[in-house]
């Protein structure tokens, strides 16, 4: 009897664990968004802040996180600054969730980007890793509101969300020139 029970109290706890961060199966194309990402745009400013900040991730070789400015209307979020935090307390991600939370608050912010340098056999991780979503879940019950969040996987590429409301793929480098000395830079070494 003892047998059957356990099975059935497992299953449940499967569909509690947070899902596992999706790993580019082909090389990104730089040219092309690989998802839809019309509901995530930056303004020029925007775009060379984050250019800035996955460069100098890449020149680290450690993850960095910035806040993100702007507005959201008709499901269209509209990036128009970004501000990189630093801070001393710094982890191997650069910035304490707790702080970047405190810091990245509505209504000046509306969430938080962070660069994801790391790959996995060469392919960049192109969505949030489990302790993202712990950071995003946070937020929501400290703000009462969704934020919105982005990972930079790529020079080019990322991948945002705004709540389980709009999630897609935009490019925010597409105004990068492509003489840029980071263009042939390894996402990981």
């Amino acid at each position: 009897m003892l047998g059957t029970r356990v099975p059935l109290l497992v299953v449940p706890l499967l569909f509690m664990l947070p899902p596992m961060p999706r790993v580019s199966t082909t090389a990104p194309n730089l040219d092309v968004p690989a998802r839809s990402g019309d509901q995530f745009r930056f303004s020029p400013a925007a775009k060379a802040q984050l250019h800035a900040l996955w460069v100098e991730s890449i020149r680290a070789k450690q993850e960095r996180v910035a806040c993100l400015g702007g507005m959201v209307a008709d499901h269209i979020v509209n990036v128009s600054t970004v501000r990189q935090l630093v801070s001393e307390t710094r982890d191997s991600t650069q910035i304490a969730a707790r702080e970047s939370i405190r810091i990245c608050r509505p209504p000046e912010w509306l969430g938080t980007v962070h660069s994801h340098i790391a790959t996995f056999n060469g392919l960049p991780y192109v969505t949030f890793s489990p302790n993202d979503r712990i950071v995003m879940s946070l937020w929501h019950r400290e703000w009462k509101e969704s934020g919105v969040f982005c990972v930079l996987y790529t020079r080019s590429a990322a991948h945002c969300e705004l709540g389980d409301e709009i999630s897609g793929d935009p490019i925010y480098g597409d105004d990068v020139d492509d003489s840029s000395p980071t263009r042939n830079e390894p996402t990981s070494r």
